[in-house]
């Protein structure tokens, strides 16, 4: 029996543009992928794809809501106001900057995972493209074949185990869980402990930290309230947890 996907969630399955690059593995033996239980298209009675852990769902929604308006009036309209005045090879420098940044917190997290192919082809990466990619600004690792291959803390603590808890909608950051949320802010803040000191130096700039929030919502195409369901909320939900379950598992 084959998982039919609704086509609302076919357009909010963009929503995981964002962190989605499922690459490789950490070792030479092959990784058996399984649909997760949450997900599987079983008969067992009550079973929906609208079901989740989700006990603070009146506080989620209120989080959502308030994410879709700073979305609609003040991400959304930086965003195009930073395209209109900036060039395009330019734009395409500072997203892959900021991408390059990222293979600090993908190294730290492979390492904790025991994926030693995974943290080399983090640390390979940072290095030649903080070099002879100035500072990050090119992506000449990605040309030669060495593509990203996101970890963060969230699946390091999944890899050791850790249940996702409830689901949860974090203020302006969007989509979580009680397993992944704390992961999201430690990281920002210990890329200030591991990162070299010419990238530290200006990492908690705020001028620095809001090019970032506009340049990464300028790659993400997910807008709120036009997927033409009145479901949004729970189809979200749905495709971040089933994203996450099979993050967890490759």
């Amino acid at each position: 029996m084959r998982l039919r996907i609704p086509e609302p969630i076919k357009k909010i399955a963009l929503l995981a543009a964002c962190a989605l690059a499922v690459t490789g593995c950490a070792s030479n033996k092959e990784i058996e992928y399984t649909i997760p239980a949450r997900v599987a298209p079983v008969p067992d009675e009550g079973w929906s794809m609208m079901s989740a852990y989700d006990p603070w769902n009146g506080m989620n929604r209120s989080f959502y809501n308030f994410n879709y308006r700073v979305d609609r009036w003040v991400l959304l309209p930086a965003v195009r106001g930073y395209r209109a005045i900036t060039p395009d090879p330019l734009e395409r420098g500072i997203t892959n900057f900021f991408a390059n940044i990222r293979e600090v917190n993908y190294f730290i997290n492979s390492v904790f995972q025991l994926a030693p192919r995974k943290a080399g082809n983090a640390a390979l990466r940072f290095g030649m493209n903080s070099t002879i990619g100035l500072l990050g600004f090119t992506d000449p690792a990605g040309a030669m074949g060495f593509t990203p291959m996101p970890e963060d803390l969230g699946q390091t603590f999944g890899y050791w185990g850790v249940p996702a808890g409830p689901y949860f909608v974090m203020p302006l950051l969007g989509p979580s869980t009680a397993r992944d949320a704390p992961g999201t802010i430690i990281e920002f803040f210990w890329f200030g402990l591991f990162a070299p000191k010419i990238f530290r130096d200006f990492w908690g700039h705020p001028a620095v930290t809001a090019l970032r929030i506009v340049d990464t919502r300028k790659n993400v195409p997910f807008r709120y309230y036009q997927t033409g369901s009145p479901f949004e909320y729970e189809f979200v939900r749905f495709l971040y947890l089933t994203y996450r379950d099979l993050e967890i598992a490759r």
